[in-house]
């Protein structure tokens, strides 16, 4: 990994404490799928993060689940240490997630890929957004991604301010593009470059 990119994933002091006193970060399993599918609809239901109206059932991450792993993209969740007036180690408790995903799908874009991120209601204010984004970067770069793009509405600041610290460029809004809480949307996108493109190579074949 070379310098640009250490400086790009570099974790503050702070979150550095926060997560070895109180989380850490793993690969996520399926067994983690529904404590995702509960923090994928409570967006639903009370944010314009996701264009979506209706909840969804555990079929539907599982689906979404080996998709990404068949695609060789990368799911990570944070977890939350639990234990015992004893000290002895309860069920874990999954607090936030974020994955790597498709961008388009037309073959010249397969060094790009979109990022999703979402925190559980009660682990918010946990500075675990900015520790996942770190990370997933840091694999976004092991399997060859060039650029990541983040689409967000304008209404949603932490998020906007969380990319914009993290180095992600704001390329461009669509206005009224989406329809939700009677309202409409405007999504901003926001785009990180790594600094990888002299060493990848992405093949230029339609298979």
């Amino acid at each position: 990994m070379g310098k640009n990119l250490d400086s790009i994933v570099s974790l503050s002091s702070n979150s550095i404490e926060r997560m070895n006193s109180s989380y850490y970060i793993r690969d996520a399993t399926e067994a983690d799928l529904p404590t995702i599918v509960e923090i994928y609809n409570e967006q639903i239901l009370n944010s314009s993060s996701l264009f979506m109206y209706s909840p969804v059932g555990l079929d539907n991450r599982l689906e979404w689940f080996r998709t990404c792993k068949t695609k060789g993209f990368p799911i990570i969740v944070a977890v939350k240490k639990a234990s015992d007036q004893e000290g002895e180690l309860e069920q874990e408790e999954v607090a936030a997630y974020c994955s790597l995903g498709t961008f388009r799908d037309k073959p010249a874009y397969n060094a790009s890929a979109e990022v999703s991120l979402y925190v559980h209601v009660n682990h918010r204010r946990q500075g675990l957004g900015k520790v996942l984004m770190d990370k997933i970067i840091e694999k976004a770069d092991e399997i060859d991604i060039h650029a990541i793009v983040a689409s967000i509405t304008i209404e949603n600041s932490v998020s906007l301010n969380l990319y914009s610290k993290l180095g992600f460029r704001h390329i461009g809004t669509f206005k009224d593009s989406g329809y939700k809480f009677g309202r409409w949307l405007d999504v901003a996108f926001y785009e990180l470059i790594l600094p990888n493109g002299d060493r990848i190579h992405p093949k230029t074949e339609d298979k």
